[in-house]
């Protein structure tokens, strides 16, 4: 196909796209049902024509039987039919009122001789067989509106109507052996215009019933396509409320996580410049009345003394190291492989756990709170496998395949039984991560089975820019 027939063809097809239900309805009905039309108009005048044909060639074919048959007897013994047989035959076509219908016959033998013709002209002479002469020799009796072309036509085409050819095998009164073919014309004017006007109203009924049918058919598709486009609107409708919700949700839900670190950042602080300073102080005034070496204490004095500083102690670095966990580094600017890094980092120095880390294909430029998220979930799982797991190896892994993000922290400890643990109560780290995660639209899973280690998981989608919705 060349491009100038191409790009129209294209150009058509997009328009016929851009229909609707109805419309695409109405243009493929209409192609199908004037197909259906043609084919079944078609077959019906042809039905019809045949019809009337095999009905007339059946008529004259009695006709040839009753009243021609027994005068054509001769003819099994002469090439010739005698005068006073073709007298009466001739009688017979003039005759009567079926006879009066008759504009010509002529008798064959086999071979293409004509034994008689009303022609005279015709009578004595050869011509070649047609099929249908063959086929009439063989039994069949045979009919059709003839054009009149060949030779020995000559004297009918000069009348200038319309005929109706029909052969009908002469048979043998005793033996029943075909000794002979009728061929004869009959006068087909008003039987032409009859076939015509037949033709003319099964054409008329055929187009009824298909105009019939096809607005039938569109008026119900038009309905049902106003239905489904109304549905259609109200489904769009309300998924731009729901997708316009969603988004309100998700920075509602982003503000909230940095409301909450906000929260915990000024909780740590007041932490450590409060109560740690507190404790600080009251440590320092302590070791001022500690009581002297030298000097003779009640023993239990000083070992209250003891308790006491070393209780303070320990309250003071419990503090300090919560007050370390809730403030987050500075992470504004930082690619997602840094922020990861930051926080195992972290991890390692404050319990001096070795943790090994694989990153693929991560985004540099991540959101704000997708950022915090990610590290709470690093932080919060590292430390669950410090408290809990009693493990020898930990692996971070994070990579992103397509706009999913998949970041794991797996461990080779003791384990737990995440289902027993569901069912009762899920420790208050998981909630929180679960929490975290859902917040900006992730998905979160725990795995893991006693003394076959654990594995906590996450999943976040991104936008097309590579960043999280954060």
């Amino acid at each position: 196909m060349s491009l100038a027939v191409q790009i129209p063809a294209k150009a058509a097809l997009s328009r016929v796209r851009a229909f609707d239900l109805s419309e695409r309805f109405a243009l493929v009905s209409l192609v199908v049902l004037i197909s259906v039309a043609l084919v079944t108009g078609n077959w019906v005048a042809r039905f019809i024509e045949q019809s009337v044909i095999q009905y007339s060639a059946a008529a004259s074919a009695v006709f040839m039987d009753s009243f021609v048959a027994p005068h054509a007897q001769e003819l099994r013994t002469k090439d010739r039919l005698p005068v006073k047989d073709a007298d009466a035959i001739m009688a017979l076509v003039t005759g009567t009122e079926l006879g009066k219908q008759i504009a010509s016959i002529k008798l064959w033998k086999p071979g293409g001789l004509i034994a008689f013709s009303s022609f005279d002209v015709y009578t004595g002479k050869t011509f070649p067989l047609s099929e249908k002469l063959l086929s009439s020799f063989a039994g069949s009796v045979s009919a059709d509106f003839d054009s009149l072309g060949g030779k020995e036509n000559e004297f009918e085409r000069r009348i200038g109507i319309s005929m109706l050819e029909i052969y009908s095998p002469v048979r043998d009164q005793k033996t029943g052996e075909i000794i002979a073919v009728a061929e004869f014309y009959v006068k087909a004017d008003d039987l032409k215009a009859k076939l015509y006007s037949a033709k003319l109203n099964s054409w008329l009924l055929v187009s009824g019933l298909t105009i019939f049918v096809y607005i039938t058919l569109f008026s119900l598709v038009r309905g049902g396509s106003r239905t489904i486009v109304r549905q259609q609107k109200d489904l769009e409708n309300q998924v731009r409320e729901r997708t316009i919700l969603w988004k309100r949700l998700q920075k509602s839900n982003q503000k909230f996580s940095e409301i909450n670190e906000n929260f915990l950042r000024r909780i740590g602080s007041d932490l450590h410049d409060g109560p740690a300073q507190l404790l600080g102080l009251a440590l320092l005034k302590l070791d001022s009345i500690r009581p002297a070496k030298s000097r003779k204490a009640n023993k239990d004095d000083l070992e209250n003394f003891l308790e006491m500083e070393a209780a303070l102690t320990d309250a003071m670095s419990e503090i300090r190291s919560l007050s370390s966990g809730l403030v987050l580094p500075e992470l504004d600017g930082m690619t997602l492989t840094n922020i990861l890094m930051k926080a195992v980092r972290a991890h390692e120095r404050r319990t001096g756990m070795n943790v090994e880390t694989e990153f693929q294909a991560l985004p540099k430029e991540v959101g704000n709170s997708f950022g915090i998220c990610l590290y709470r979930f690093v932080q919060e799982s590292l430390n669950n496998v410090f408290l809990h797991a009693e493990a020898s190896t930990v692996l971070v892994t994070a990579e992103c395949t397509g706009n999913v993000l998949r970041l794991t922290v797996q461990d080779n400890g003791v384990g737990f039984d995440a289902s027993e643990s569901c069912e009762l109560s899920e420790r208050l780290g998981i909630i929180g991560m679960r929490e975290r995660i859902g917040c900006i639209g992730g998905k979160f899973e725990v795995t893991s089975t006693s003394d076959a280690g654990t594995t906590v998981s996450c999943e976040l989608f991104l936008n097309e820019s590579g960043k999280n919705y954060g």
